[in-house]
């Protein structure tokens, strides 16, 4: 017996549907799709259709930081490529999405009484100010700065982009993973 007529079965025997004229079908994205026609495969691509849809925050990184279709998927791309960690790889990502649940997130659904900064205590804690305009975070990245330049001999300087993104602009790999271990250390921070 294949899987649909054993599906079937278990529809008639539970009393789910009554009669074939009322077919087990729904509709995705204007489209019905007939449970009792379709393939395994049918399933595996609805599946992986729904999955591989572009993230909420993507036309904010685009207008915030003017970036192309080209660079986002960059963007996208960069933490798989430069790192083994999978807490690292899940930081940057939720970063990127804005899923960081921050002193402000936390505060609007009530888990928390204040909104303010875990390090400064002054402002209320969104990414941008937790990871780049907190003065303990600016000092952090100060620090970083000469950091990277007595590894390297050379000099930078990073801008809210830098910082949320990554260096998309050259190739720094290097730089780039620094970067990222670099947010996870500061957030963890902000959690102890």
């Amino acid at each position: 017996m294949g899987w649909t007529q054993t599906l079937r079965t278990f529809i008639f025997e539970n009393n789910y549907c009554t009669s074939l004229t009322t077919p087990l079908s729904f509709r995705i994205d204007n489209k019905v799709f007939d449970a009792m026609k379709k393939k395994s495969k049918d399933y595996y691509l609805l599946i992986k259709s729904r999955k591989a849809q572009s993230p909420n925050n993507l036309r904010f990184l685009k207008h915030d930081f003017d970036l192309t279709d080209d660079q986002l998927k960059e963007v996208f791309i960069l933490p798989h490529n430069l790192a083994f960690e999978p807490y690292a790889k899940a930081i940057q990502y939720k970063i990127l999405n804005s899923k960081l649940y921050t002193n402000s997130k936390l505060y609007k659904i009530g888990y928390t009484a204040v909104d303010k900064c875990s390090l400064c205590e002054l402002e209320p804690e969104m990414l941008p100010h937790l990871f780049f305009h907190c003065v303990y975070s600016q000092l952090y990245w100060k620090q970083f700065e000469s950091y990277y330049y007595s590894l390297t001999k050379e000099f930078v300087h990073f801008t809210l982009q830098d910082i949320s993104i990554g260096i998309i602009t050259y190739k720094c790999p290097l730089l780039n993973y620094l970067l990222l271990i670099a947010k996870v250390y500061l957030w963890d921070c902000r959690r102890s």
